[in-house]
């Protein structure tokens, strides 16, 4: 076991208090690195070599693309942890008065997509566009 493990851990710990920027960084990574590992096994359980008599198999793009992601979100981890470690978790996640705005397209977007299944994609569009046509106007 690396020495290094145990940091390791207590970082993970750590990530999981609080409401700080980069932790929540970390956590998206953490995340698309599991995307990431979720795609390549499919791409590998499809099939992701090249074959010279009919080409690539079925898991051959998605391998790569998932290997991107895997790759990048590792480096997006290490550069977070080290910045973490040498800066602190940084500033609020989302700054004071700031949930209003967010709300202000969560919500209607929300009760667009539970329109759908109503009224139709057309209709929900035409009423989530009014609304927000009406809401700038303010």
């Amino acid at each position: 076991m690396p020495a290094c493990f145990p940091s390791f851990c207590r970082f993970l710990i750590s990530v999981g208090r609080g409401g700080k920027m980069r932790k929540a960084n970390l956590w998206v990574a953490l995340f698309l690195m599991l995307f990431g590992s979720i795609a390549m096994f499919d791409a590998v359980r499809l099939g992701f070599r090249w074959d010279p008599m009919s080409g690539p198999g079925a898991g051959y793009l998605p391998f790569y693309l998932a290997l991107g992601i895997i790759i990048c979100t590792g480096i997006i981890l290490i550069q977070g942890f080290r910045k973490l470690k040498k800066d602190g978790p940084g500033g609020r996640l989302i700054p004071e008065g700031g949930l209003k705005p967010i709300l202000w397209v969560l919500l209607p977007a929300a009760a667009m997509v539970i329109l759908v299944q109503f009224v139709g994609l057309h209709l929900a569009a035409a009423l989530y566009l009014a609304f927000y046509m009406r809401a700038a106007a303010r």
